[in-house]
């Protein structure tokens, strides 16, 4: 993932794990869980843009964008030594808080991973930038 200068699109993450919405919400919880802040939901923090049947795009909130860039730092006060702990970490909640959803074997991925790691990275650049970040889906 590297930022085109210029480009409308600059950073994305890829969160088609076939997910449903509210999986998302739960890897909002997830993130706050691993640091130890209040629960927060994504879907809250949405603005529909363009609202179809097939596909939408939806503005997420500063504030959410804000929190999600803030993982490195948080990192840091509770003792996670590494990125890659702390994303590892991120995904192994948000997978059991899947299974225990669905009822539904969710093994966690090198694509969870990933993701996640995106997800963060792209918030930190948006908010640094004061950048606007979108969550764009289509069927």
């Amino acid at each position: 993932m590297v930022p085109r200068p210029g480009a409308l699109v600059s950073h994305s993450a890829d969160f088609s794990l076939h997910i449903i919405p509210s999986d998302l919400d739960l890897l909002s919880e997830s993130i706050g869980h691993v640091l130890r802040q209040p629960p927060r939901k994504l879907r809250p923090s949405l603005t529909p843009i363009v609202d179809k049947k097939l596909g939408g795009v939806l503005a997420v909130a500063p504030e959410w964008v804000k929190d999600t860039a803030e993982v490195h730092r948080l990192r840091a006060l509770h003792g996670i030594v590494s990125k890659q702990d702390l994303l590892a970490q991120v995904a192994a909640v948000w997978a059991s808080a899947m299974r225990q959803k669905h009822a539904e074997d969710v093994p966690v991925t090198e694509a969870m991973r990933t993701a996640v790691s995106r997800l963060v990275e792209l918030c930190a650049v948006a908010h640094a930038s004061k950048g606007e970040v979108f969550h764009i889906w289509y069927l």
